[in-house]
């Protein structure tokens, strides 16, 4: 499964996910490992489409050939709607 979400998206979720979780962790992030925004990291989920998945979409064709790989590119709100 590839969820191949927009940029926009991924980038408002990031933010979100930081606000939401700055006065206490997530719970499920290890103990002493708080929530930050790594300024990184935001220009790769911008670049990602561009330059981090034709190597994914590769990789995966080159180590998995027959493997079927089902790419979401809109919201998945929960597991139990994903496809099988």
């Amino acid at each position: 499964m590839l969820c191949d979400t927009s940029r926009l998206r991924c980038l408002v979720r990031i933010v979100r996910r930081r606000w939401a979780h700055r006065a206490a962790p997530r719970p499920d992030r290890p103990e002493g490992c708080p929530e930050r925004l790594d300024l990184d990291f935001l220009p790769y989920v911008w670049r990602y489409p561009r330059d981090s998945r034709p190597r994914v979409l590769a990789a995966l064709s080159e180590h998995a050939p027959g493997c079927r790989c089902a790419v979401c590119a809109g919201t998945v709100t929960r597991p139990g709607s994903w496809p099988t």
